[in-house]
């Protein structure tokens, strides 16, 4: 009995599906190197995003908004202050852990300048030292805490992964991003 069709692989084939193993199985390491910056830029956009939503909170409730960070254990929250009176238990609205904007983001910088060319005092900053650090946005959006937060990863020291989400005295909220081959200096505007 004759089979008709192809009845295997030709030599030409075989060789082909060799090489796009052997590529794919090369790049994985590659892939894996990329992790860190994609978790940092994911946990940028996502703080950034956490405080813009802050801060529109603040303007259609007519109220301030209080985001508070503890440095030392990664948290973050947020209190709607609808009768002026502070920081209040019964004000909040969500407390978040930094792990939930991307996994291994922590507040550190893997440089010791910060986007404005001083030294960095603190990795989290908004108005001078506050217990706990809290940043308000006013009812018309703007900030009385402008100030900045300094994000890398935890598992490693590349200045490349360094980025700061911004918040101007306006409650204007930007990233930046760490880039040695910057010019003029080595932080700029990122998303």
């Amino acid at each position: 009995m004759h089979l008709k069709g192809h009845q295997g692989f030709t030599m030409i084939e075989l060789l082909i599906t060799i090489a796009v193993v052997s590529i794919m199985i090369a790049s994985v390491p590659v892939v894996r190197g990329f992790a860190p910056v994609l978790e940092v830029n994911r946990g940028t956009r996502a703080m950034a995003q956490a405080l813009r939503e802050a801060r529109s909170l603040a303007v259609k409730n007519g109220n301030d908004v209080i985001v508070t960070f503890d440095v030392n254990s990664g948290v973050i929250n947020l209190y709607s202050d609808g009768d002026f009176d502070g920081i209040q238990v019964a004000d909040m609205v969500r407390s978040y852990e930094l792990s939930e904007f991307a996994g291994g983001l922590v507040f550190a910088s893997p440089t010791t300048t910060g986007t404005d060319g001083h030294a960095i005092a603190s990795m989290v900053d908004f108005g001078g030292t506050h217990d706990p650090i809290s940043l308000t946005f006013r009812p018309n959006g703007a900030t009385r805490d402008p100030g900045i937060l300094y994000l890398t990863h935890r598992k490693t020291s590349m200045p490349d992964l360094g980025r700061a989400v911004e918040v101007l005295a306006t409650g204007r909220v930007q990233s930046w991003r760490y880039n040695i081959n910057s010019s003029p200096g080595p932080w700029e505007r990122f998303l």
